[in-house]
C-alpha cells in the first residue's frame, strides 16, 4: 500500500473514530512514561488499532514521539536538579566528557536499556548536554525499538529461539 494512502488512513481513523483518538493518545501519552513505570503494556491497544486499519508507520511514529517527549522530560529533570542540592549554576561539560565523545551510540540505546536508559537521560541532562544534538540519536532509536516490536507483532520478525 502506498505510504500517503496508508497515512491519509490512519488520520481519518484518527479524525472519524473516537476510538483513534483514544487509541491514537494512549500510544503517544505511553511514551511520556519512563520506561521505569511502563510495567503494563498497552499491545491490546495497539493490536485494535492495527485491526481498525492504522499504519503500524504511525503507531510507530506516535510512539516514538511520546517516548521523546518523555526523554525531554527527564532530560529537564536532570538539567535543574543540581538546584536542589549545590544551590547555584552549574558549568557545562567539557568537549571531552563521555557523553559528547559517544553521543550517537550512549544516546541511541536509551530505548532499549530500560530503566538504565532513564539514568542516562537524567545524567546527561545533569552534564548538560545539548538536547537539541542529542534527540535525533533518541528518536531513531526510539523508532527502531517500536519498529521492531510493532513487525513482531505483525509476525513479519520472529524472534531467535534463545529469547523465546
Amino acid at each position: 500500500m502506498d505510504l500517503a494512502i496508508e497515512f491519509s488512513t490512519s488520520l481519518e481513523i484518527i479524525l472519524n473514530s473516537a476510538f483513534g483518538q483514544v487509541g491514537a493518545l494512549i500510544v503517544f501519552l505511553y511514551g511520556f512514561l519512563p520506561q521505569t513505570f511502563q510495567q503494563v503494556s498497552i499491545v491490546g491497544f495497539v493490536v485494535r488499532l492495527l485491526d481498525a486499519g492504522f499504519s503500524p508507520i504511525v503507531i510507530v511514529l506516535l510512539g516514538a514521539g511520546g517516548k521523546l517527549g518523555g526523554q525531554f522530560l527527564l532530560y529537564m529533570l536532570g538539567k535543574y536538579s543540581y538546584r536542589l542540592f549545590k544551590k547555584r549554576k552549574r558549568q557545562l561539560a567539557s568537549a571531552e566528557h563521555v557523553m559528547h565523545k559517544y553521543r550517537s551510540i550512549i544516546f541511541f540505546t536509551p530505548a532499549w536499556l530500560g530503566a538504565l536508559g532513564d539514568i542516562i537521560l537524567v545524567l546527561a541532562g545533569h552534564q548538560h548536554t545539548s538536547f537539541k544534538k542529542i534527540a535525533p540519536y533518541l528518536f531513531v532509536g526510539n523508532t527502531a525499538k517500536l519498529g521492531v516490536g510493532t513487525l513482531i507483532l505483525l509476525g513479519e520478525l520472529e524472534l531467535p529461539e534463545i529469547l523465546v
